[in-house]
C-alpha cells in the first residue's frame, strides 16, 4: 500500500485575530522624490517600532496591543491512493556460496577387458578351411613320427628275439621270423606253443628258457598294426579307420608295458627303458588321436553343410567347458595367446606365434590358459582396525610380556597377544625399553596396526606393513583389479607386489558381471578360476591348479615378511 499526498492542515482563527496594521491615511498625492523619502523614513520607523515592547509604533496616530491565539488544528485523515500495478524488476538473489560436492571418479571394472566370455564363439568358416589344410599336414607329420617310433621299438625287440632264436633249428627259426614279419600273431602263438614245457609251462628253445615270450607276440602285433596304417595312408583311408588303427596300437603298447613292468624275468633297465618309450608313445598317440577326431569332424561337416558344424559339436558355454574332460584341441600360432574358438568336437586355441601347429587332447582349461582350483578361496584379513581404532600386537617370537602406557592408561600384552584400542586420531604410547635404555615415546595414528619387537637387547615398536603378492603365473590371461581407486593389472604369467599400512583391499570382476571385494593381510595370493562356481577367485599360496598355461602343478616360494616401518616419534 502506497501513501498518497495529504491535504495541508487548515488553521482557523477567532474573531479578534491579529489585525495587520494599516497605513495612516495621507492627504494629497505623493509626487516625485519628496514623497519617496517620506516612505523610506516611514518604513524605517516601523521596523524600529516593531522591536519595541507592546508593539508601539511611534509617529502613528493609533496603536494596538496584539493578542495572539494558539491555532487549533483539526486532524485530517490520510488518504490512501492505490496506484495501478506497475511492472516490477525481478529480484535476483545472489546464491549463497557453498562447498561443491565432489564425486570420486571410481573406475568401473569392465569384465570384457580381462575375463573370459561366457560363451566361446565358433571358428569362422574362412579360418576353418585354413586350419583344415594345416590339420592334414599335422596328421601326416604325426604318422611319420609314429612310424619312426614303431621302428625303434621293433628293432629293440628284434635284438632280444634274435639272441633267443639262436637256440632253434634254422628252419624253425626262419618260420618264426616269417610269421612275425608278416604280423601273423596267431602263427607266432602256435609256433611258441610247440616249445612250451608241459611240466613248467615255460617256453624253452633247446635248454634255454625264454623269459619274455610275450615279446614275440608284441612284435608281431606292432608289425601288423603298422602295416595296416601304411595301407590306410597309401589308399586314402578315412580318419575313422586311421583312428581305430591308432587305438589298437595304443592298446597293444599299453598291454605290453604292463607285462614288462610286472614280469620278474625282465631286467629293471629293460622295464625302465620301455616305460620311457611308452611315455613318448602316449604323447604321440594323444596328438594323433586329437588330430584325427578333428579331421573326422571336418570331413563329415564339410560334406554336409560346409563347415557349419553338426549336432555332435561341443557346447561353447564356458561353464560347461570347464566341467568337460579332455577334448581335441588344435593350437594355432596365428591366433593370439588365450584366444579360443569352438570347432566341432573340440577347440582351437591361439599361441600368439609361439610353437608350431599341433593337436592334442587336453582339458578346455588348458586350451584357454585357465588355472582351475577346487580348494577354498583365500580368507579375508582378520582384526582389521577401523579409522577410530588402534591395534597393538606383541609378536609371539618375542617370548615375553611387555607393558606400556597408552593415553594415560597402563596395559600389558603377553607374547602372541594383541589388543584393539579406541582412538580419536593421535595417541601417545610410552614404554620402557629394558636393559637400562630408558623409556621410548611414540605418537600413534588411529586406523593402523603396530607391533612390539625385540631388537637386540631392547623393546621397540614398529608400524606393521602389509605386503601382498598377486601371482598370475599359471594363467594365460591378464588379471585386472582396482586398488586405491586405480586400475591395476597382473600380466599373464607374472606377479605384482603391493605394500600398504593397512590390509590391502582389491576389487575385481568375477567374470559373471559381479564385483568381488577382498581385504587381504598379505603373503602370496594366487589368481585362478573356482572350478565349482566357474568364476575368477583368489586362492592361498599352497593351491594346486589344473589347466592354466601348462598342465602342471604350480608351486611358489613363500613371500618373506617385508621390513616394518617404525611409527613417527611423538
Amino acid at each position: 500500500m502506497i501513501f498518497g499526498p495529504t491535504a495541508p492542515l487548515q488553521a482557523q482563527y477567532y474573531q479578534h485575530d491579529e489585525q495587520r496594521p494599516r497605513r495612516p491615511q495621507q492627504s494629497g498625492n505623493n509626487h516625485g522624490n519628496s514623497n519617496l523619502g517620506g516612505i523610506i523614513s516611514g518604513i524605517g520607523a516601523i521596523i524600529d517600532a516593531a522591536s519595541q515592547e507592546n508593539g508601539y509604533y511611534p509617529d502613528y496616530e493609533y496603536e494596538y496591543e496584539y493578542e495572539y491565539q494558539t491555532p487549533q488544528y483539526e486532524p485530517v485523515n490520510p488518504q490512501f491512493n492505490q496506484p495501478p500495478p506497475q511492472p516490477q524488476v525481478p529480484q535476483n538473489p545472489i546464491p549463497s556460496a557453498s562447498v561443491p560436492a565432489n564425486v570420486v571418479p571410481v573406475q568401473v571394472v569392465a569384465p570384457a577387458n580381462y575375463s573370459l566370455r561366457s560363451r566361446i564363439p565358433t571358428l569362422p568358416p574362412a579360418d576353418q578351411r585354413r586350419i583344415k589344410k594345416r590339420l592334414d599336414q599335422v596328421i601326416e607329420d604325426d604318422l611319420k613320427e609314429l612310424s619312426e617310433l614303431n621302428q625303434k621299438i621293433t628293432q629293440a625287440a628284434q635284438g632280444a628275439i634274435d639272441a633267443k632264436l639262436k637256440e632253434l633249428p634254422k628252419s624253425e627259426r626262419d618260420a618264426l621270423k616269417a610269421a612275425m614279419s608278416q604280423g601273423n600273431t596267431n602263427a607266432v602263438r602256435d609256433l611258441l606253443n610247440k616249445y612250451r614245457d608241459p611240466a613248467s609251462g615255460a617256453i624253452k628253445f633247446g635248454n634255454t628258457v625264454v623269459p619274455d615270450p610275450e615279446t614275440f607276440i608284441f612284435q608281431s602285433e606292432m608289425i601288423s598294426i603298422e602295416s595296416n596304417i601304411q595301407q590306410l595312408r597309401a589308399n586314402g583311408g578315412s580318419s575313422r579307420d586311421l583312428m581305430q588303427a591308432i587305438q589298437d596300437m595304443n592298446k597293444t603298447v599299453s598291454d605290453y608295458n604292463a607285462y614288462v613292468q610286472s614280469r620278474p624275468g625282465i631286467s629293471q633297465a629293460t622295464a625302465q627303458g620301455f616305460g620311457m618309450i611308452k611315455q613318448q608313445y602316449d604323447s604321440r598317440l594323444n596328438q594323433l588321436q586329437a588330430s584325427l577326431q578333428l579331421s573326422q569332424w571336418f570331413n563329415s561337416s564339410s560334406s554336409n553343410n560346409g563347415f557349419a558344424g553338426n549336432s555332435n559339436s561341443l557346447s561353447g558355454i564356458l561353464s560347461n567347458l570347464l566341467r568337460s574332460g579332455s577334448v581335441p584341441v588344435f593350437f594355432d600360432p596365428q591366433l593370439d595367446a588365450g584366444q579360443c574358438y569352438m570347432m566341432g568336437p573340440g577347440m582351437v586355441a591361439g599361441t600368439g606365434g609361439k610353437g608350431t601347429y599341433r593337436a592334442t587332447s587336453a582339458a578346455p582349461a588348458v586350451a584357454m590358459g585357465i588355472p582351475l582350483a577346487s580348494t577354498k578361496t583365500v580368507s579375508d584379513a582378520r582384526d582389521v582396525p577401523d579409522k577410530q581404532e588402534l591395534v597393538i600386537k606383541n609378536l609371539s617370537t618375542n617370548g615375553g610380556t611387555v607393558g606400556f602406557l597408552l593415553a594415560g592408561q597402563t596395559h600389558s600384552l603377553q607374547a602372541g597377544e594383541q589388543q584393539t584400542f579406541n582412538s580419536v586420531n593421535k595417541s601417545v604410547i610410552q614404554f620402557n625399553q629394558g636393559s637400562g635404555k630408558g623409556n621410548a615415546r611414540y605418537t600413534l595414528t588411529a586406523g593402523n596396526t603396530y607391533e612390539f619387537v625385540v631388537e637386540g637387547d631392547a623393546w621397540n615398536l614398529r608400524q606393521h606393513t602389509y605386503s601382498l603378492t598377486l601371482d598370475n603365473s599359471a594363467s594365460a590371461h591378464d588379471f585386472h583389479y582396482l586398488l586405491d581407486n586405480k586400475v591395476e593389472t597382473v600380466k599373464a604369467g607374472s606377479t605384482r607386489h603391493h605394500e600398504s599400512d593397512r590390509p590391502v583391499e582389491i576389487v575385481f570382476d568375477r567374470g559373471d558381471g559381479e564385483k568381488q571385494n577382498r581385504i587381504l593381510e598379505g603373503g602370496l595370493v594366487r589368481v585362478g578360476i573356482d572350478s565349482k562356481q566357474r568364476v575368477w577367485s583368489l586362492f592361498p599360496e599352497e593351491t594346486e591348479f589344473s589347466g592354466g598355461k601348462s598342465d602342471t602343478i604350480v608351486t611358489s616360494t613363500p613371500v618373506e615378511q617385508t621390513e616394518l616401518v617404525p611409527p613417527p616419534r611423538g
